[in-house]
């Protein structure tokens, strides 16, 4: 929900803030800046540059995208484009019937390449501003390793410790506690609360935003942050009682877990968790793995239930020859990020089978929920607790 995806839809959605499948476009860069509205669609073949992308890191989108401009480019001269060679003059004149019936074609096409042209110019400025690159980087060491060093470690200080944006504080700017430096802040540091060990490096990087964002409402939002880390080490303090006394260290650990459990359910996807077994849970996700691993093991995890949607009967048990779609419904709200670590899952369960067993045992799952966040908006639901 807060991390800082690298995936092209995920990008979008924490940019632009997509809601029923639309968004606005503002070229603030522009004499006079315009808003347009623009449409998704995620129909199947219906845009071909969403559907190749979406789920792939901006650093290949970006060239996918200038390719698919290209490709449009070379299908529009070959009807009749001020490149066109005489030959291609003369075909099109011989079939003149067939090139106007790709010209709504092309001009759909182009509206929707134009669109993504411009959503990748948007977003690449986004990415320098607010070096979304390296949060990623840092945000993944930090779920992860639990810890940060290095690279990471400096490239963290240096975004804590810029300056406040001026134009924030003014009136006709946007909201101080809105601000999109600040709320890139204040995302990091809930994920750092949740997933590293070391409290005092927490508390000093805490110290470091304390010291730099003083404006009322920013420093009102980081009071909430400053209470989650309290409870962390409440946690962290009252779990060392307990191995001390030897009386409730089981108890407590489980505590602890589950909120490790919640950190990684909120701050990352299984990617990460996949590469240390002793990482955080992406909890939908790691219920979708469990479903899916009845195509090797018979029995789910007593924390998962199957619903027969003709008869209504609830069960802990399924064939895995009948397992053939999943629904996962996520209530009180998802995420684009959500969606891609459950497309991760099912290509690993695909994976790990043979070709033939793959197409044979093959599970189409769908992911759903009532309400997609936007990151920022999601942040701002946590400070309201």
């Amino acid at each position: 929900m807060l991390y800082h995806s690298w995936k092209y839809l995920s990008l979008i959605q924490d940019i632009f803030g997509i809601k029923n499948n639309q968004f606005t476009y503002e070229d603030s860069a522009a004499a006079k800046p315009q808003k347009e509205t623009f449409e998704l669609d995620f129909t199947p073949g219906a845009d071909e540059i969403l559907e190749r992308n979406k789920f792939i890191g901006f650093h290949e989108a970006g060239p996918n995208i200038d390719e698919g401009l290209s490709k449009w480019t070379a299908e529009y001269e070959k009807i009749g484009g001020t490149s066109a060679t005489s030959q291609q003059m003369s075909d099109l004149s011989s079939n003149l019937t067939s090139a106007l019936d790709k010209l709504p074609q092309l001009t759909e096409q182009k509206k929707k390449v134009d669109m993504h042209v411009k959503i990748a110019s948007k977003v690449l400025t986004e990415i320098k501003a607010r070096q979304i690159d390296k949060l990623q980087d840092i945000e993944e060491e930090a779920i992860t390793t639990r810890k940060l060093q290095g690279e990471n470690k400096q490239d963290l200080l240096d975004i804590l410790a810029a300056p406040a944006q001026e134009e924030a504080a003014a009136s006709s700017g946007p909201s101080p506690d809105k601000n999109l430096q600040f709320l890139d802040k204040m995302r990091i540091l809930v994920i750092l609360i949740l997933c590293l060990k070391d409290l005092d490096e927490l508390q000093k990087y805490i110290q470091i935003v304390d010291d730099t964002h003083k404006h009322p409402s920013q420093a009102q939002a980081l009071e909430k942050v400053k209470i989650m880390f309290k409870k962390k080490v409440d946690i962290k303090n009252r779990q060392a009682g307990d191995q001390t006394n030897g009386a409730e260290s089981q108890q407590t650990a489980t505590t602890l877990g589950y909120a490790y459990s919640l950190g990684k359910g909120i701050a990352s996807g299984l990617s990460s968790m996949l590469t240390d077994s002793n990482n955080f849970s992406n909890i939908l996700a790691r219920d979708i793995e469990q479903t899916l691993s009845h195509l090797r093991i018979r029995y789910a995890s007593q924390s998962t239930s199957f619903i027969d949607s003709l008869t209504g009967e609830k069960t802990l048990l399924i064939s895995h020859k009948d397992l053939k779609q999943v629904f996962a419904f996520a209530i009180g709200g998802g995420s684009f990020y959500e969606y891609e670590t459950i497309k991760v899952v099912v290509e690993q369960a695909e994976e790990v089978q043979t070709k033939a067993a793959a197409a044979q045992n093959k599970v189409s799952v769908v992911y759903g929920c009532d309400h997609i966040f936007q990151p920022a908006e999601f942040l701002e639901e946590i400070l309201k607790l």
